[in-house]
C-alpha cells in the first residue's frame, strides 16, 4: 500500500499515543479518497466520452501535479 511510508514518517513525528489517532485520520482519508476518486473519474470520461474520450486523465495529470507541489512544498518548509 502507497500510505505506509507515509504513516512511517507520522509515527515518527508524533507521541507514541497519538499515533492511533494520526492513522484512523490517514485511514479516513484513503476512504474518502477513493470513494470521490472512482465518482470523479467515472463521471468525467461518461461526460466527455463522445467529445473527448481521454479528458480523465488531464485529471490525472492535475492530481499528479498538485501532488508533486505539495509534496515540494513540505519539504522546502520542513528543510528551514
Amino acid at each position: 500500500m502507497k500510505f505506509n511510508s507515509s504513516r512511517s514518517q507520522l509515527s515518527k513525528l508524533v507521541d507514541p499515543g497519538e499515533s492511533g489517532k494520526i492513522f484512523s485520520v490517514v485511514g479516513i482519508g484513503q476512504s474518502v479518497m477513493a470513494l470521490v476518486s472512482h465518482s470523479t473519474f467515472g463521471a468525467v470520461y461518461r461526460l466527455s466520452l463522445d467529445t473527448w474520450p481521454s479528458a480523465y486523465l488531464t485529471l490525472v495529470i492535475a492530481s499528479l501535479s498538485l501532488a508533486a507541489l505539495s509534496v515540494l512544498i513540505v519539504k522546502t518548509i520542513d528543510k528551514r
